[in-house]
Parts: C-alpha cells; sequence; structure tokens
C-alpha cells in the first residue's frame, strides 16, 4: 500500500498490528528511544486491528479540511486496499465501527504531538441519500492530517506492506520528532515495542511476528540495516539507517527498473553514484544515436552501466587540470598610518605629477579638496598606491581627464577661466597657465 506521510499520532500505534482481537482496554506505558509514551485504548465492543488501520489510512487521505469524507463504498474499499467482494464490505463497515467506538486516554506522550487527555479518531460513518457515505473525522485527528499537509509533499511514496503499516507508521512518527528528523538511526526496546504495537500472546511469538515486519520493511527499501541486540528484557532492535536514498529509487523506478534493483543500486552507488551512472548512460545513449543507431532497450542499459560503471567510466572521477599560477604581483607595501590633508595631496601631486598635471590641473584639484568635493585622504591612498604598485604615470592621466570634465573653458571665456561644478552651485576662477 503506497502511503503517504503518516499522522504523528500513529506514535502511538492506536490501531494495534494484531490480526485478530477482541479486547475492549489495551494499556501502554513505554519508552521508546528517549519518547515515553502511556495511554489507554477503550472500546464498549472491540478495538481496532489489522486492516482497521488501512481504512484509517484511506480516510484521513479523503478528508476534507472542514473534516468529512464523502465516499461511495467502492471507491473506499479501493482507497482502503481491501478489494470489492460481500466479505470486504462487511469488513469495511465493521472497521468503520470499531475506530468509531474507541477512545483514547493519554497519560504521557510528547508535546510535539499535541494531544488532549482524551481523543477518538473517527465518529460514527452513515449513508447519504444518494448512496455515498459519510464520515467525520474528529479535531485531533484532522489537526494531525492538516499539519502533515502542510509541509512538501514528497517524491517518492513508499510501497508498504499491509502487515507492516503500524510498524512504519511508529517508525516515521518518530522521525519526524524533533531531534530525531534525518537521523536515521533508533534503538529501541524490542519489547516496548512489541507492547505498543498491540503484539499480545508469548514474547517468543511477539518477537518473532516484530521481526517479521521488520524483514518486511527491509525488503519494501525503508530500513537498510535493522537487527535485533541482547535477549530477554534486554533485547533492542537496532536500525542502523532509514534506507536508501528515497529520490534515488524513485529517479530509477521512473526508469522502469524494478524496486528491488534500484533500492540495491542506490545502497550499492549512493545517490551521487546513481545520478553518475545515470549521466553517464545518457551520454552513451546519445552517442549511439549519432552513428546513426537507436538504443533498443534503455533500461537494460541503464542496468548495464549500474552493474559495471567501471566498464563505461561512469564513476571515474574527471580529470581537471591544475590551475596555472598566476604572474606574481608587486605586493604593495603595508600603508603607514597617515593622514592627508589637501596641501599633502597637492604637494604629492606636483612632486610626481610633473609633465601630466599642468598648473590649472593642479589648482583645480586643489579648489575641489578645499570645496570638500574631494577626499583627500581616499587621494593621498591612491597616489601612494599608484606609486608602490608602478602605476603613478596611469593614475595622474585619469585625473587630469577627469579634472578636464570638471574644468572646461566656456566659449568666449579667456583660456585661464574655468567653471566648477559642486553641489550643484556655479564657481569660475582663473585657471593659472
Amino acid at each position: 500500500m503506497q502511503v503517504d506521510p503518516m499522522p504523528s499520532v500513529l506514535l502511538l500505534a492506536p490501531i494495534s498490528a494484531a490480526r485478530t482481537s477482541n479486547d475492549t482496554v489495551r494499556s501502554v506505558d513505554v519508552t521508546l528511544s528517549t519518547v515515553a509514551l502511556a495511554y489507554t485504548a477503550s472500546s464498549a465492543t472491540a478495538l481496532p486491528h489489522g486492516a482497521d488501520l488501512r481504512v484509517l489510512l484511506a480516510l484521513t487521505r479523503h478528508v476534507t479540511e472542514a473534516g468529512e469524507v464523502r465516499l461511495t463504498v467502492p471507491a473506499l474499499l479501493q482507497a482502503a486496499g481491501l478489494g470489492y467482494g460481500g466479505r470486504q464490505h462487511e469488513a469495511l463497515f465493521a472497521a468503520l465501527d470499531r475506530l468509531a467506538a474507541v477512545t483514547y486516554t493519554v497519560h504521557q506522550a510528547p508535546a510535539f504531538l499535541g494531544l488532549t487527555g482524551e481523543f477518538r479518531l473517527v465518529m460514527p460513518a452513515f449513508r447519504l441519500p444518494g448512496g455515498e457515505l459519510q464520515v467525520e473525522v474528529s479535531p485531533e485527528m484532522l489537526a494531525q492530517v492538516l499539519r502533515v499537509r502542510a509541509n512538501p509533499a514528497p517524491t517518492w511514496r513508499p510501497e508498504i506492506p499491509s502487515s507492516a503499516l503500524a510498524l512504519y507508521g511508529v517508525l516515521d512518527a518518530l522521525q519526524q520528532l524533533p531531534g530525531q528528523a534525518g537521523s536515521g538511526a533508533l534503538s529501541l526496546p524490542l519489547l516496548g515495542l512489541c507492547e505498543v504495537l498491540g503484539l499480545s500472546g508469548r514474547p517468543d511469538n511477539a518477537r518473532r511476528a516484530l521481526l517479521a515486519m521488520v524483514e518486511e520493511l527491509r525488503v519494501a527499501g525503508y530500513v537498510s540495516r535493522a537487527q535485533p541486540v541482547g535477549q530477554g528484557r534486554r533485547a533492542r532492535l537496532e536500525i542502523a539507517d532509514a534506507g536508501p536514498d528515497a529520490e534515488s529509487v524513485a529517479l530509477l523506478c521512473g526508469d522502469r527498473v524494478s524496486r528491488s534493483r534500484a533500492t540495491s543500486f542506490v545502497r550499492r552507488h549512493g545517490a551521487v553514484g546513481v545520478r553518475q551512472c545515470l549521466d553517464r548512460a545518457r551520454q552513451v545513449r546519445a552517442e549511439t544515436e549519432a552513428r546513426g543507431k537507436q538504443v533498443a532497450n534503455w533500461t537494460g542499459l541503464l542496468c548495464n552501466v549500474l552493474d559495471d560503471p567501471d566498464r563505461y567510466g561512469a564513476l571515474v572521477a574527471p580529470v581537471v587540470p591544475a590551475p596555472v599560477a598566476p604572474p606574481s604581483a608587486v605586493t604593495p607595501p603595508a600603508e603607514p598610518d597617515v593622514v592627508y590633508g589637501s596641501a599633502d595631496v597637492i604637494r604629492l601631486v606636483r612632486a610626481l605629477g610633473k609633465g601630466t598635471l599642468k598648473e590649472p590641473h593642479q589648482e583645480a584639484l586643489r579648489q575641489r579638496l578645499d570645496g570638500g568635493h574631494e577626499d583627500p585622504q581616499a587621494w593621498g591612498r591612491r597616489l601612494s598606491q599608484a606609486v608602490a604598485s608602478d602605476t603613478i604615470v596611469e593614475v595622474l592621466e585619469q585625473l587630469a581627464q577627469e579634472l578636464t570634465r570638471v574644468a572646461s573653458p566656456r566659449t568666449g571665456d579667456p583660456l585661464g577661466q574655468d567653471v566648477l561644478f559642486g553641489n550643484g552651485k556655479q564657481r569660475s576662477g582663473t585657471l593659472e597657465g
């Protein structure tokens, strides 16, 4: 069954994984990792179990923001993956009755779940005049569903076996808890996990049923390495990681690679390696088509590259030539802690600008420095750096051009007459020449 991200309330495993059950009361008091859970489930008929979880997930997938679900019986059966026979109809209505009759009283749970002391899953279902079923989801359950929908939808939805849905819900909800998301690794008490999942009976039978669900999740690609450690009450389930990169698996499945082979390839090469192999396979296909031929089996070519990447050179790191070191430039000396004034700048210009800056330019620069249009400190540093980097001639020529633009004679004026502009005001003065 393809599932969306689980509502975090399923950390409580409110629907037991038992295939059959006549219990009307179930109490849970365990600690999973660092999470303490304690609640009581009670019902006047029988507690939800087994395939009831599939019905609940189908309802949460189709519930509106108003908390209502309206589906025909065949549509709900299809959404829950129950089939269409008479027995399936009977099983559906029995599941709806159990989901509506149970009440949960929470004694201890993470604040992240946002659960009140007492909550329910759904309200009793009834038929509309048009034949549709109408089911109302409880406010607590609706809040959980809307919180999940507010997050970006995943690009890949795992195909989880129905018999392992309850365990998947607990593990997925644990990964959503603050501080746990993305860590992948989990260490959970084995007997405590059996208690949460409602696997009653002899401890060895409960353990065997739990490990069967773990194996189904491993085959589905949700977990990669998981094994029990220890014996008796100290036994723990060690999950080393949360399975291969889901997007990489989906990428390969989109090219018609089977899910089992895609999972194996991603575990072997990792997300980066898979994309390198995919790029190389596309390159081989393009080269083949450039020679006037066609690739008859694209999926086969892709699997060949993933099976033997060395043969195709898919994982060979590209040879990048070493960069040529640029010619060493003259490093300017450290600037002395000098404060330049207008007179200092003019003195430097006169000493360095012979043949480049005439007396009219020097006088124009002095007027701009005194008038506050230029920063003496900035010009002093600029001239000092130009001397150190042997670019003083170019800097002075640029300075002469700048002064020529701001001090140009008007038509009919004497050659020595300049017009200087600054701060929106016009000033005139006679330039020495």
